[in-house]
């Protein structure tokens, strides 16, 4: 008789692995009769003869490869796997990475496969857009599909917070929970990667971080994946800062949309200024999103297509009345 002790991999999360109500080892325990079998925690311990510890050995590995990949384990992947078999593969075209209960999450537009290729290709990239386009979403699967491959050590999210430069005194709570409701849409995004209790592991021990923009002055931000989120609202020394936070194996996103820009009327964007900055810098990547990948409610895009429409209208207006300003000016003073 000999005792095994396996630690699961931090990949894997083991609510999933270990199912409701431990419904997973439960089954294991079943295919595996001779085997007394205890789960505790990210632990599994197992006693038995050494001849069947070997085959649990290599089915507990396998279910975890499993698991990592898919973020699932289910009753037909276990039994499949112990018995021998070859699980169903959960193939799709342009897949990114599996979220939780095996969702897939693909990169839908032609914009988003282009942001994917690029990333591959590219330390910095720049995915400039309108809202409801993907940018941000691809960027953090992205982010987490290095995570889980080991490419990198840690993603850190950021976004200006530009609203609560005047309201933060005002709102209830410590910092935390004064910008935590700025930063909720990147929160978003990863519950919908990550299987809850893992990504409050990753957030705890600082795998995942997120910031406002603020936080990141004098960081040098190595072996991560780095991504500015609503960039359009940073100032010129703010988007300077951050980019020069890149460090050894980093790969930086930053995303924004440029029509809806919230910075006094007096400041530049520092986005739009960095475009033209870095315009012919090698290295650098720019993906330019439109409407046609808007993939959320269909009123979206025929929200953002119908204020394009009115943006121009208005502007056209307003310089049609500073011509003919011009040139009643022009009239009276050569009367």
């Amino acid at each position: 008789m000999i005792e095994r002790t396996i630690l699961l991999n931090e990949t894997v999360d083991p609510v999933v692995f270990f199912g409701v109500n431990n419904a997973n080892i439960a089954l294991i325990k079943n295919l595996f009769p001779k085997l007394k079998i205890v789960a505790r925690g990210n632990v599994l311990r197992a006693l038995g003869d050494e001849e069947i510890m070997v085959a649990f050995d290599e089915s507990v590995q396998k279910l975890q490869n499993y698991c990592a990949e898919y973020n699932l384990l289910n009753e037909e992947v276990i039994i499949d796997i112990i018995k021998g078999n070859s699980p169903t593969e959960i193939k799709q075209d342009n897949l990114i990475i599996h979220g939780i209960n095996g969702k897939t999450i693909t990169a839908r537009t032609e914009n988003q496969k282009k942001l994917v290729k690029e990333f591959e290709k590219n330390d910095l990239l720049f995915a400039i857009g309108p809202a409801g386009s993907g940018k941000t979403y691809t960027a953090i699967a992205l982010a987490v599909r290095s995570l889980k491959n080991k490419e990198i050590k840690k993603i850190i999210l950021s976004r200006p917070a530009v609203e609560a430069g005047e309201k933060l005194g005002f709102l209830p709570g410590d910092m935390k929970e004064k910008i935590d409701p700025y930063l909720q849409p990147l929160y978003d995004a990863l519950q919908d990667m990550i299987p809850g209790a893992k990504l409050k592991e990753f957030m705890e021990n600082g795998t995942i971080q997120i910031a406002p923009l603020a936080f990141m002055r004098g960081r040098t931000l190595n072996d991560a994946v780095v991504i500015l989120d609503e960039a359009q609202n940073t100032s010129t020394m703010q988007i300077k800062m951050f980019l020069t936070r890149m460090g050894i194996n980093s790969k930086v996103i930053i995303t924004g949309d440029i029509t809806q820009i919230d910075l006094p009327p007096s400041q530049k964007s520092g986005l739009i200024e960095s475009l033209e900055v870095l315009r012919n810098v090698k290295g650098i990547s720019k993906v330019e999103f439109s409407v046609k990948d808007i993939v959320r409610h269909k009123l979206v895009r025929q929200i953002v297509e119908a204020y394009d429409k009115h943006s121009k209208k208005k502007k056209a207006l307003d310089k049609k009345k500073v011509n003919e300003t011009v040139t009643n000016q022009s009239l009276t003073i050569n009367n």
